[in-house]
Formats: structure tokens, C-alpha cells, sequence
């Protein structure tokens, strides 16, 4: 049976799941619909990278490494950079003059995947065929 949705999360919507911030009940929805097979999430490793990277800096390496073993154990289908999502992440850069590669990224799987984009951040928005969500205010 096929999914009915796709997501694509990147390290913002972890990071609000993880910490329990505003928007997290979003995230948390669509991993329900995963569990039960009506939806698919995918997130590449760069950002599973950047989160970690993050909660080193604000909490140090004990908060980091509860951080990844939490996420071992979410349904996410963890997605490696390849050609196709380098290739897109660049025409995102370019069509939408996104600065950061790594949301260059996030927005290229969202539209590989014809996902919705989780995410945190507002200048994300631009990319009309994500359809990102804002999961914060």
C-alpha cells in the first residue's frame, strides 16, 4: 500500500519535535499517520547532521547523543545526498535565491518527494511546490 502523503523534515522540525517547542504537535501528527502507513518521512542525513551539530552548541555532547538515539527510533527514512537532490537543491538556490545549502536541500527532497516541507523556517516558504509548513510562529 502506498502512502497517502509524503513529508520532508528538516533539522528545524526535529529540533522543535526534540525540545518540545510550538509546532512540535505538527510533526508529531505526521508521524502518526506514518504509523499507521497513511504517510512516508523523509529526511536527509545532512539534517539529522545539523541537528546534532545544534545541540552541541546550545547543550552540549549528553543532550546531542539523547538526540540521535531518539531519532533511531522514529520512522523516518533516513535519505543520503545524491545527484538528483544536489541537482534540485541548486535550481532551488537559484529559482528562489535561497542562500543556505543545507535548506537548499530540504526544499529539493520535499519536491522530489511532491512532499509537504516541516520546517521552522519562514524564508522556506517561497518554494511553492514544497508546500512548506511553518511548524513554528
Amino acid at each position: 500500500m502506498k502512502p497517502e502523503e509524503f513529508f520532508a523534515l528538516d533539522s528545524s522540525a526535529l529540533l522543535c519535535l526534540w525540545k518540545g517547542e510550538p509546532g512540535k504537535e505538527v510533526v508529531e501528527e505526521a508521524l502518526q499517520k506514518v504509523k499507521k502507513k497513511k504517510a512516508e518521512i523523509n529526511i536527509l542525513s545532512t539534517d539529522i547532521a545539523l541537528a546534532y551539530y545544534h545541540l552541541l552548541q546550545e547543550k552540549g555532547e549528553a543532550a546531542a547523543k539523547d538526540f540521535m538515539e531518539e531519532m533511531g527510533n522514529l520512522p523516518l527514512n533516513i535519505i543520503a545526498v545524491n545527484k538528483k537532490i544536489a541537482a534540485e537543491a541548486a535550481d532551488c538556490m537559484y529559482e528562489y535565491g535561497i542562500e543556505e545549502y543545507t535548506q537548499a536541500l530540504s526544499c529539493a527532497l520535499a519536491i522530489i518527494s511532491s512532499g509537504k516541507l516541516l520546517t521552522g523556517r519562514e524564508q522556506l516558504t517561497k518554494v511553492s511546490e514544497a508546500e512548506p509548513l511553518l511548524i513554528t510562529s
